[in-house]
């Protein structure tokens, strides 16, 4: 679970950092909800719900409405 986490982790952060130069919201906000999903697999609560907040907030302000929907139910 470990190397199984570490290696979303490795992805999102790819995919976080390459949607914040393009400015492409969508994909931000995908990545919040990726970092979310990776917290909790670590049993991390906190952090998933801060995780969910923040791509809630970006997703609102434009992007994907779809993952707003995924953002919301997590």
């Amino acid at each position: 679970q470990n190397i199984q986490s570490d290696s979303c982790q490795h992805w999102a952060d790819k995919a976080f950092s390459l949607s914040r130069e393009l400015g492409y919201k969508s994909g931000i906000g995908f990545a919040y909800i990726n970092f979310g999903n990776i917290a909790s697999l670590k049993d991390d609560n906190d952090k998933m719900i801060e995780s969910a907040q923040k791509a809630i907030k970006v997703l609102e302000n434009g992007g994907n409405k779809g993952y707003l929907g995924i953002a919301y139910s997590n």
